[in-house]
């Protein structure tokens, strides 16, 4: 079994976070719908970036921090600071543009909600700041560190990676958007 293998589903306590993962589907969903709520199209999803940061500092994550290019990070301190970086991450932008109307609506005979942004990205948010919170509140030390983002951008231009244990793991854009050119 490789070692992240190891770290999803051994002890540390994964599995019991799983087993009551059905119990935390409303209180997800929940934090889905106010992230939804924050407009944030490409390039402007700095109020919906304070969210994060509020939440990620609510829940007592470590090292929470905000770069110049908008992305938001976090870490929780693993059990040996020497192993491999364990990098969670959800964008914060959507496609859905400034003025679009945000209602959500929910159908409970076919249990499903709908609205733009719904998935994409807020969902996977709401997902992210709830297994940081988990892990928070089971007290549940990983082997390796984990840095939590909330990152800029992936739908704009191409993303600059960079790795690096001083600084943040990733810029995902360049401050302005590029021109692009047709094929």
């Amino acid at each position: 079994m490789d070692e992240l293998t190891q770290f999803l589903a051994g002890p540390p306590p994964i599995i019991p976070m799983d087993a009551g993962w059905a119990g935390h589907k409303r209180a997800v969903l929940a934090e889905a719908i106010r992230i939804q709520s924050i407009p944030a199209p490409t390039f402007h999803e700095q109020d919906r970036a304070q969210y994060v940061f509020r939440r990620f500092t609510e829940i007592g994550l470590g090292a929470v921090r905000q770069d110049e290019l908008g992305n938001v990070y976090a870490s929780t301190p693993g059990a040996d600071p020497t192993a491999p970086l364990l990098l969670v991450s959800a964008h914060l932008d959507t496609v859905f543009g400034q003025d679009t109307d945000l209602t959500i609506r929910q159908d409970t005979q076919e249990k499903r909600v709908y609205g733009p942004g719904i998935g994409d990205n807020s969902l996977g948010l709401a997902a992210l700041i709830w297994l940081a919170q988990q892990i928070q509140e089971r007290g549940i030390v990983p082997q390796s560190p984990i840095q939590w983002v909330a990152g800029c951008t992936p739908t704009g231009p191409a993303p600059s990676i960079t790795s690096s244990r001083s600084g943040p793991p990733f810029s995902t854009r360049s401050k302005q958007p590029a021109a692009h050119k047709a094929p």
